[in-house]
């Protein structure tokens, strides 16, 4: 895809002739999610870190291993840690991981309602079919704006059993169906490596290698088509099982990028890693909002500053020094660059970088040129 996008930059009388100039392209990957976590709850609100662990943060990194003199930047974001520790942190101690299972009474006895609903709804046995459900239950299969059944359908129609139960009446789903909706919610936000064969995982000193790895090919079978089917019958085992599974992944998304991370000591490595200051702010607004009148049209009233001026420099300041900490404790050194906030930037906030050992920060074309 970057090699189509590059070569639509061409005509096509460039294209049909020799090129003499080399293209010098620098690929950021932006990982960042909202933060979901309740502190009042203590519990994330949504399964979208989970998720999009088991479905690009991984095999982002991982994909490189297979492209040696590809090297790329990736932004991973305070926000995003800290919740996927939350999750390593809470699901670990009940993992067993020669047997492939978790201790779920244990788990539920200690951090029921504190990691996201979906795990809780894929430990707990399921409810005996739709007028059973409560209504928070309800809204966690299927009525809800994030439900078992808001997987994208471009994901879904890889997996046709899923679009049938997506489609069922759902005032009268079976415990069988709804039980086939959390199994195949999990399913399907697995990269497709994981489903077709054995994904090893960088070493990790808490889990032995044999068995830290994911390898579905017990699960589900690829058609010639693409489209992936059931191999065996849905279970309230495989159900906990894709919790296992979860985790094993989430636990190995630093890993891989500490295995593939480059070192300007020893000019070795694939990726350059990024952060973003610490709660992902947009800085400058916090700085003095007034800034926002160097970049932006105050076009008729309809981007009206605040009435009252906000100023508050010192905390622009401590979300860049709070996450030059909370990096260098998980990589072991302080990070080079950062990606500010939705790439947010001003003259007056370089100084916090700067006194922070930010060497680089990178933002859009536009924001920059003015």
């Amino acid at each position: 895809n970057v090699l189509d996008v590059c070569g639509n930059l061409l005509d096509n009388s460039a294209r049909q002739s020799k090129v003499t100039r080399a293209v010098y392209l620098t690929m950021i990957w932006h990982q960042h999610q909202p933060n979901y976590y309740d502190p009042t709850g203590d519990q994330m609100m949504s399964p979208w870190v989970r998720k999009h662990s088991t479905k690009d943060y991984y095999d982002m990194a991982s994909m490189l291993e297979n492209y040696p003199n590809v090297h790329v930047a990736i932004n991973l974001t305070p926000g995003l840690l800290f919740q996927l520790e939350l999750y390593i942190e809470r699901l670990g101690p009940f993992i067993d991981h020669e047997t492939n299972t978790i201790d779920v009474e244990g788990f539920l006895a200690r951090w029921k309602g504190k990691t996201d609903p979906w795990i809780d709804l894929l430990l707990e046995e399921t409810p005996n079919g739709s007028a059973a459900l409560t209504e928070a239950q309800r809204n966690l299969f299927y009525k809800g704006g994030w439900c078992t059944v808001s997987t994208s359908p471009r994901i879904m129609k890889y997996f046709p059993e899923y679009e049938t139960l997506r489609d069922a009446n759902r005032s009268l789903y079976s415990q069988e169906q709804l039980l086939g909706l959390k199994v195949f919610f999990e399913l399907a936000w697995f990269d497709p490596d994981f489903l077709r064969g054995r994904v090893q995982f960088p070493h990790d000193p808490a889990i032995p290698d044999e068995y830290n790895y994911v390898d579905l090919r017990d699960v589900l079978r690829q058609e010639p088509d693409g489209r992936f089917y059931l191999k065996v019958p849905l279970s309230e085992a495989l159900a906990r099982r894709l919790v296992v599974e979860n985790y094993k992944i989430m636990r190995a998304v630093l890993p891989i990028h500490r295995k593939l991370r480059y070192s300007p000591t020893t000019q070795r490595g694939q990726i350059e890693l990024l952060t973003t200051p610490y709660y992902h702010p947009i800085l400058p607004l916090i700085y003095d909002t007034d800034l926002a009148a160097q970049q932006m049209d105050m076009v008729h009233g309809a981007d009206r500053l605040p009435d009252q001026r906000f100023q508050f420099p010192e905390d622009a300041s401590d979300h860049v020094a709070r996450s030059v900490r909370y990096y260098e404790r998980l990589f072991g050194e302080k990070p080079r660059g950062m990606w500010p906030g939705e790439g947010s930037v001003a003259e007056e906030v370089i100084p916090a970088f700067v006194a922070n050992g930010i060497d680089y920060i990178a933002t859009g074309q536009d924001v920059l040129w003015k």
